[in-house]
């Protein structure tokens, strides 16, 4: 089976979030299942890089995929309004799009999407849609976003062969976007188990960064408004009232808010008591789930994002928001501590409980990781997506 993935940024544009590390690992993993692999994507690194294809082209990580690093008109525009240009990726679609037998857009909303779906009813190859939680944007009233969906995004959800949803959260929201119920196929996020087999010793992350604080607090993802991290500095703000040692790290790469949050924390004197790290690599990163005593996802809306279940597999205490994604699979796995967005006397509450008596929260953490692994594994969920391409793949050929 050829399939087809398409998805604005990739490896090794990483600090962009979730969906590039996982269609990367579910690309492999798919190829290994003996089906031919290709990726289109852009040259887009960051606002001021691009990836020279000719450097990844030989890279080992690559390797068993296909990729196609298109060039992108303005990667400003990528950066500041993720908008993506790629003439070349428009020709290459036309001329090669025939070939699949299948596509898959990774995300609710980009322009790339366009000329794909144009040439997929063109020759009738069918495609399936993963949002990856940003399906609830589709019906946000900002205006490029509106017009996108007017113009393009509603008809290209609709004529989707299927939708990938991880929660009843999603399919909900696709219900009531219009989706039909045969075209939603409900797949669990799926983890490389594996990858988390030999973390690193303690304190390599707080040597680096200097952290002397007895507990870390720690938060890992995209610093944007629907993380909800003013709701976690405000909690945070609480705690600090109480204890001195604590320090919030908030780790990740601003994606429009970091400016607003500075602000925030230090109108509210704490400016000492929180680290911003940036970007993590891998290696970083399990230091920091391994160093911290708790993650902490507080976000306003979530699919379901990867950070929570790494720090299980890390070993490590996890509280979310309720009536997310990540806090449905939490709460069907007795994963972690649930707490209701924007109360910050409640989420102050549940950090001060892992802190001063951490054993029910690890015996938590004990249980769930060894649901993760039953049910979350790359292995296992790549085998589900392999037969819904197939399923799907086999009805344009009858």
């Amino acid at each position: 089976m050829k399939i087809l993935f398409v998805i604005p940024y990739y490896y090794p544009a990483w600090a962009y979030g979730g969906p590039p590390r996982y269609v990367y690992q579910m690309s492999k993993e798919l190829a290994i299942r003996g089906n031919s692999v290709t990726i289109y994507t852009t040259d887009t690194l960051n606002v001021h890089q691009r990836i020279q294809q000719s450097l990844v082209e030989t890279d080992p990580l690559l390797k068993g995929v296909e990729v196609h690093y298109f060039r992108n008109m303005s990667n400003w525009l990528a950066g500041k309004q993720h908008l993506f240009l790629a003439p070349g990726l428009v020709k290459s679609a036309n001329r090669n799009l025939n070939s699949f037998d299948i596509i898959h857009l990774q995300g609710a909303r980009t322009t790339l999407h366009i000329p794909i779906h144009y040439y997929a009813k063109k020759y009738q190859v069918p495609y399936v849609i993963d949002a990856m939680g940003s399906a609830q944007n589709l019906v946000v009233n900002r205006p490029l976003k509106y017009l996108y969906d007017q113009l393009f995004g509603d008809r290209i959800l609709r004529e989707a062969a299927g939708v990938i949803v991880a929660t009843r959260i999603e399919l909900d929201e696709y219900r009531k976007l219009g989706v039909e119920g045969k075209q939603i196929k409900k797949i669990p996020l799926a983890f490389d188990v594996g990858a988390f087999s030999n973390l690193p010793s303690l304190n390599q992350f707080r040597n680096k960064f200097g952290i002397k604080e007895k507990h870390v607090i720690l938060f890992l993802g995209r610093i944007h408004k629907i993380k909800g991290l003013d709701f976690m500095v405000e909690s945070f703000y609480k705690l600090t009232k109480e204890r001195s040692d604590i320090v919030l790290v908030i780790a990740g790469p601003d994606d429009g808010f970091k400016s607003s949050l500075i602000t925030m924390i230090h109108e509210l004197g704490i400016s000492s008591k929180v680290v911003f790290t940036g970007f993590l690599g891998w290696e970083d990163k399990l230091s920091a789930y391994v160093d911290a005593s708790m993650l902490v996802q507080p976000s306003r809306f979530e699919r379901g994002p990867g950070s929570p279940f790494e720090a299980v597999l890390c070993n490590t205490p996890i509280i979310v928001t309720k009536d997310t994604g990540a806090g449905e699979i939490v709460a069907d796995a007795n994963a972690g501590s649930l707490v209701q967005f924007g109360n910050s006397v409640e989420l102050a509450l549940a950090m001060r409980h892992i802190l001063d008596d951490p054993t029910e929260a690890m015996e938590k953490v004990k249980a769930a990781k060894q649901y993760i692994i039953e049910n979350f594994s790359l292995n296992k969920v790549a085998e589900d997506y392999d037969n819904m391409f197939k399923s799907i793949a086999g009805k344009k050929n009858e």
